[in-house]
């Protein structure tokens, strides 16, 4: 069954060109006339075309008054006649009425050819029983109140309106819901067909309002017209694009591209919400908007005819940024001549930096100064948030004669008051100078010179600390014999923490303190436990008179056996 509907179109399709290049007669009729036999010619000033392919059956076209026509076919093989213009438009706007009664296969179209591309194409409003032309739509649209599927379908070495076989392409838009009378903007189907990569060609052949027949009977009875209706521009805004963003103080150029099918634009008005802006009268239509306020705007343009005075309207919707304020920045930055100096900084975001106050172009990273010769030098920095550059923050770089500065420092590590262990400690010092450059930093403890370090950065590890509270100090000098002293650091150094978990009766243990400890002071985390302490030779019972003690201190890395009378942790810090 399908394979038979496959070969039924093919063959239609195959047939229906026949007609446009065979033409037999043309002639002009003013008075109504039955035409049977194929020929193409005027009526009361209209353009017809007949066409039977005579394979069986009858058909006949009845000419009527104006662009009216009325039609009958019977069993034909491939039938098709119509009325409208020997010369078709992209721009035409078609009115059409009556009755169509398509049987099983027949349809009411506007069908027509172009040239430069070979083009033929159908605009079909109504149909019989089976939709043509079958396959796979492209997509939809909707036009004067109908939604339409789009359909190419391609002849190879095909009849055509050129005499010679040829490979072409037809176009097709197809309405969903059948209509014998209404309205054919045929602009909106050439865009439409556009917009799937299916252009028109760019010379026109003839163009009707057909009515056809293949394999089946039925007829009609319509009128074809050219509308009488007010030809209403289009518009649309292609700059800005719809959704953009732009910046306080900018100029924000409005263009408006308005398109007419007849007749011409009159004037393009510019809108903020409901607040003109300002009117545009000749081509190019654009507005520059100089004074838009920070938010969301919502702009549109209204294009009118100058016959009919008739609008279009588009809007979209734009976000105007505020510009963020200068960079924080700290100003004058000081130098001696001859200093070595560093690159600027600022606090912002996404900074530009620049050598003038406005304009010029911003340099490539942020400027480090000369200071070859003296004398007051501004720069200027922006910083940019949302896209939008705000107003630039000035640094006065400032170059003074030199002069013996002293240098700078601090000590860094170990924080003041900070607890630390006996061993070693690293003393860690940033020393600067703003003439110069600092040779050495010497590290005391008091008045005690610990160390010296001459490169940065400068820190020096004292070994050997021993517990006690000690008072820390850095003295930088210059390359021009300047010294500086910082600020005193106190720190308290302890033995280290270790604890021993000692269990009812015996328990051996080993002494970590250093040199010779009073035994009740080592042990005094754990005194009121002690029964008895002993090593190799000598003895300590706490049952005993202190003359009979021979154990009184404690040594380092010395063995123990110490009795406790209950569970108890030794933590091995003299008090």
């Amino acid at each position: 069954m399908k394979q038979n509907l496959l070969f039924k179109i093919a063959m239609k399709l195959l047939s229906i060109t026949v007609f446009s290049f065979v033409l037999l007669f043309v002639t002009e009729q003013s008075s109504a006339q039955t035409v049977t036999a194929n020929t193409q010619g005027t009526n009361n000033g209209w353009f017809y075309s007949f066409w039977n392919d005579n394979s069986s059956g009858s058909a006949s076209m009845t000419l009527g008054t104006g662009g009216s026509y009325s039609s009958t076919w019977s069993n034909i093989g491939n039938f098709t006649c119509g009325k409208g213009w020997a010369t078709g438009s992209a721009n035409q706007v078609i009115c059409y009425s009556g009755t169509f009664n398509g049987g099983n296969n027949g349809y009411l179209a506007i069908y027509g050819w172009t040239q430069n591309a070979l083009i033929e194409y159908y605009v079909v409003e109504d149909y019989g029983s089976w939709t043509p032309p079958g396959g796979t739509s492209l997509g939809t649209f909707t036009s004067d109140g109908g939604t339409y599927n789009i359909y190419k379908m391609q002849r190879v070495n095909a009849p055509n309106i050129t005499g010679t076989n040829a490979t072409f392409d037809q176009y097709w838009s197809v309405r969903t819901t059948k209509s014998s009378t209404g309205t054919v903007t045929f602009a909106n189907h050439v865009a439409a067909w556009a917009s799937h990569g299916m252009p028109m060609g760019t010379s026109w052949n003839y163009q009707i309002l057909e009515t056809e027949g293949y394999q089946s009977s039925g007829s009609s009875n319509v009128t074809i017209s050219t509308c009488s209706t007010t030809i209403t521009p289009t518009v649309s805004i292609s700059a800005p694009a719809n959704n953009s963003s732009s910046c306080v103080g900018s100029s924000i150029t409005i263009t408006a591209l308005p398109t007419i099918s007849s007749g011409s634009i009159s004037k393009v008005d510019f809108y903020n919400g409901s607040t003109l802006l300002g009117t545009a009268t000749t081509s190019p239509y654009t507005y520059t908007w100089t004074n838009a306020t920070a938010g969301a705007h919502t702009i549109g343009v209204i294009a009118t005819s100058a016959a009919s005075v008739a609008s279009a309207q588009v809007t979209e919707s734009i976000t105007v940024n505020a510009l963020p304020a200068a960079p924080t920045v700290t100003t004058p930055v000081n130098y001696s001549q001859g200093a070595t100096a560093t690159a600027l900084t600022a606090t912002g975001t996404a900074l530009k930096w620049y050598t003038v106050a406005t304009g010029g172009t911003a340099l490539t990273a942020a400027p480090t100064p000369s200071t070859t010769a003296t004398g007051t030098t501004n720069y200027y920095v922006s910083q940019t948030t949302n896209s939008c550059e705000g107003p630039r923050a000035t640094i006065a770089v400032v170059v003074a004669a030199p002069t013996n500065i002293p240098p700078t420092v601090s000590i860094t590590a170990p924080a003041n008051n900070a607890m630390l262990t006996t061993g070693s400690i690293t003393i860690t010092a940033n020393a600067a100078d703003a003439d110069g450059t600092v040779s050495k930093v010497d590290f005391y403890n008091g008045t005690t010179l610990l160390g010296t370090s001459s490169t940065a950065p400068y820190s020096f590890t004292w070994t050997g600390v021993t517990a006690g509270t000690y008072t820390l100090t850095a003295k930088a000098t210059d390359n021009k014999a300047a010294v500086t002293t910082s600020s005193n650091v106190s720190i308290t150094v302890t033995a280290p923490t270790q604890t021993v978990v000692l269990v009812t009766g015996w328990n051996i243990i080993g002494c970590p303190l250093s040199g010779s400890t009073n035994l009740q002071s080592a042990l005094s985390s754990i005194w009121t436990n002690v029964a008895t302490v002993k090593n190799l030779d000598s003895f300590y019972s706490s049952a005993n008179i202190p003359a009979l003690n021979s154990l009184n201190t404690v040594q380092w890395g010395q063995g123990y056996l110490v009795n406790v009378t209950a569970p108890c942790t030794l933590d091995w810090i003299a008090r």
